[in-house]
């Protein structure tokens, strides 16, 4: 599909156009709000830059990790680290893992100098254990799933909340019982991407135990806990 949409952009004449008086280049990426925009929608150049950015960052507060207290050296960690990973990050639903994998190698590099494990020591307890981090993949879908919560309770701009307006399966179904909504059939796996059709689905994977949360806090709970369960 990607492949696909790449040689439909090279049909497209790329030369320069006026608007208003102004030339417009046209550009194969573009940054909005720091988040890195590519032609294709691959999100390549946006996870190349947050790599890059994140491994600085590793390097400049290295020194510092081993003098601070856990806790501190925990929440400048996530402050100039994990916050970069995080950022924006249910944009990047839909790709495929071995993309995302770039992104989880910089946290397990993280969770590694933090905890002062080796190199090549295994992450997995370190991450969910002793840092209570989400790896990237579940991440992306607590922040899909959460942003799921806001729109139907009214937390969320009102063209998120129209989307989720009238979605419930109706009839007496399995679907019904479980006030699950409707997924919209889509013909590529770019629309799949989409929020309107990515939020009913991730939905629609979570108990009703953690959709019927009273409150958002309550909601975040226990989604991370649901997350928490799952096998990584």
């Amino acid at each position: 599909m990607r492949c696909a949409t790449a040689c439909h952009l090279e049909q497209l004449d790329d030369s320069p156009i006026t608007l208003c008086g102004v030339q417009i280049t046209p550009v194969t990426s573009v940054r909005n709000l720091g988040v890195v925009i590519d032609s294709s929608l691959s999100f390549l150049s946006h996870i190349n830059h947050v790599i890059s950015s994140s491994f600085y960052q590793l390097r400049t507060i290295k020194c510092s990790i081993k003098v601070l207290p856990s806790d501190t050296a925990k929440s400048l960690v996530n402050s100039f680290v994990i916050s970069r990973i995080d950022y924006s990050n249910s944009l990047l639903t839909g790709l495929p893992n071995y993309t995302l994998d770039r992104l989880q190698r910089v946290m397990n590099a993280t969770a590694r100098m933090l905890c002062g494990a080796g190199k090549y020591s295994h992450v997995t307890g370190l991450i969910r254990d002793r840092l209570h981090w989400l790896p990237v993949v579940q991440h992306i879908q607590f922040k899909l799933c959460l942003m799921m919560y806001k729109a139907m309770h009214r937390l969320a701009p009102a063209y998120l909340s129209e989307l989720c307006a009238s979605s419930s399966v109706k009839g007496r179904t399995r679907s019904s019982a479980r006030s699950d909504l409707v997924v919209q059939r889509t013909r590529t796996k770019l629309d799949g991407c989409a929020f309107v059709v990515a939020g009913p689905a991730a939905w629609n994977r979570l108990p009703c135990s953690v959709r019927n949360s009273l409150s958002l806090d309550s909601f975040k709970t226990a989604l991370k806990t649901f997350f928490f369960t799952l096998d990584i």
